[in-house]
């Protein structure tokens, strides 16, 4: 049947359908864009997620130890000894040693020395 063939009533009724049609037709367009829009998401941030070791939950606790300083110890020897690589790099933990100690310069230790130094242990110690 021809469109020219349709009273009045029947005309409205078939240009509603359409409209109907078109609109569902759009939603479910929309729906699968904001589908693909979150599946992507989930991906990319699955993707860059990393997963903690047991070793990275454990909580650090910092403390700080005395240090009786010996013949041939220079600071750089000793943050080796004593620093910890997750929280410090050797510039770094030299820095806060001299620091703590209040040393103007990393040359000014000498053997007998009492210096007080920080270490990160997982341990509680409840003093």
């Amino acid at each position: 049947m021809r469109v020219s063939e349709l009273t009045d009533q029947e005309y409205m009724e078939l240009r509603l359908s359409r409209r109907r049609a078109a609109r569902r037709k759009a939603i479910i367009l929309r729906s699968i864009a904001i589908l693909a829009i979150a599946l992507i998401c989930v991906l990319t941030l699955r993707a860059f997620s990393t997963k903690a070791s047991a070793e990275d939950e454990a909580p650090a606790f910092k403390y700080y130890t005395s240090f009786t300083v010996e013949a041939g110890d220079t600071l750089t020897s000793i943050a080796q000894d004593f620093m910890d690589q997750a929280h410090y790099s050797t510039q770094s933990y030299v820095k806060e040693v001299m620091t703590i100690n209040h040393l103007e310069n990393a040359d000014s230790i000498r053997t007998g020395m009492v210096l007080i130094l920080p270490y990160y242990s997982t341990d509680y110690i409840a003093y």
